[in-house]
């Protein structure tokens, strides 16, 4: 499946270098992906992403905060509203993503 990414230049960079999409969060590492693109927001460069989801539920309930049940697979998305097996505006991927699956559009 395609899927889209924004980043920054410095970031593109560094997934050249590391030769893998796999972003640096506060206490692990993940990405963003998403059907949709978001706009410069999260950065110039817009990577076209082929990825496999092998598994999404929501993670938490963002009304009342409590952790939603579901079989623990590598993605993740926050809007519990989004039914299994649907793309919601965007997930997180607990895995790199090879270079040789990432095309730079811009």
């Amino acid at each position: 499946m395609l899927f889209l990414h924004r980043t920054t230049e410095s970031n593109w960079n560094s997934i050249q270098s590391e030769r893998v999409l796999f972003g640096i969060g506060e206490h692990r590492r993940f990405t963003y992906l998403s059907p949709f693109d978001w706009g410069e927001s999260y950065g110039p460069v817009l990577l076209k992403v082929n990825y496999e989801p092998t598994g999404m539920r929501a993670w938490r309930n963002s009304t009342t905060g409590e952790k939603l049940s579901g079989e623990k697979r590598d993605n993740f998305i926050f809007d519990e509203e989004c039914p299994e097996g649907q793309m919601c505006d965007q997930f997180m991927v607990f895995n790199p993503i090879p270079l040789n699956s990432l095309k730079r559009i811009n």
